[in-house]
């Protein structure tokens, strides 16, 4: 029989989850290290210089030395990159069980036609347009990317449902008279999950995404009682957006777009291979003996 600290173990030795965790645990000593950086030392007078061993990673526009501006903002931005992703797989899950398994009843034709009209909506737009009066705080900027990022889950995961729930053990369960909420929660789930992985990837790539897109744009949100939008973004990815604006590309400036591409990259890849490694473990034929 397969135990709870067995499939831990086996989780835990799996190839994508020693890696994503080893990239993961750097950004957390990252986050460590910011709450002692002086923010009032990142700002020179030196824009756009070269990497060197003064400044190892080089400065940006506005003087500040791009490494040490990844470090400060690396807490900010794997908080909202996995709260935002959790929400979405959240969300999307639920939904995606109840349309599917309820499938041509009239709430799951309803919540496929909701799902169909966020899907069909251009996110940068609809935020925008919400927030267009008022800035919001960064829980705000987080919420509503989970509420605008599920659809993309449940459409993979209500596909996959209508092929297992014609599954003869779903069948079987149904037999003996075992309740739906089990059914799908306790037999169907783990046949979704490797479905559900993927949505990891999308999401996370979405949640950066947009926080470059929208401070690209000049959008801006807060934090606590501060207002932060260009250059004070706290994110990778507002920070890397933010680096548009000064045509940082145009003047060949490869280090203040590199650097925080590439952090960004390895944050959505450990995400996704977190989430790869999950459904590998929880896979039924995988646990069968």
């Amino acid at each position: 029989m397969i135990t709870k600290s067995k499939i831990l173990f086996k989780f835990l030795k799996n190839r994508r989850t020693v890696t994503s965790l080893a990239i993961i645990s750097t950004y957390v000593i990252f986050s460590i290290i910011a709450f002692f950086i002086d923010t009032s030392q990142l700002f020179s007078t030196e824009f756009f210089k070269p990497p060197s061993p003064k400044h190892i990673l080089g400065t940006d526009g506005l003087g500040r030395d791009v490494l040490l501006i990844l470090i400060d903002y690396t807490p900010c931005t794997i908080a909202s990159a996995f709260a935002a992703t959790l929400i979405a797989l959240t969300i999307g899950l639920i939904i995606g069980l109840i349309s599917g398994y309820y499938s041509g009843k009239w709430f799951a034709r309803l919540l496929d036609r909701i799902t169909d009209i966020i899907l069909s909506l251009p996110i940068i737009i609809v935020i925008g347009v919400i927030f267009i009066e008022e800035a919001p705080n960064i829980t705000g900027f987080i919420l509503i990317t989970g509420l605008f990022s599920w659809p993309i889950t449940a459409k993979a995961v209500r596909g996959q449902v209508l092929v297992v729930r014609e599954k003869t053990y779903v069948e079987a369960s149904k037999a003996i008279g075992t309740s739906d909420k089990y059914i799908m929660f306790k037999v169907i789930l783990p046949d979704v999950a490797p479905v559900a992985a993927a949505s990891l990837i999308y999401t996370a790539a979405l949640t950066v995404l947009l926080q470059a897109g929208l401070t690209f744009l000049g959008f801006k949100w807060t934090i606590g009682e501060t207002e932060a939008h260009t250059p004070y973004t706290f994110t990778w990815g507002g920070f890397l957006g933010f680096q548009g604006i000064f045509a940082a590309t145009a003047i060949g400036a490869w280090w203040v777009i590199v650097p925080p591409a590439i952090c960004l990259s390895l944050l959505i890849l450990s995400i996704g291979m977190l989430g790869i490694a999950a459904s590998e473990t929880l896979s039924p034929e995988q646990n069968r003996f």
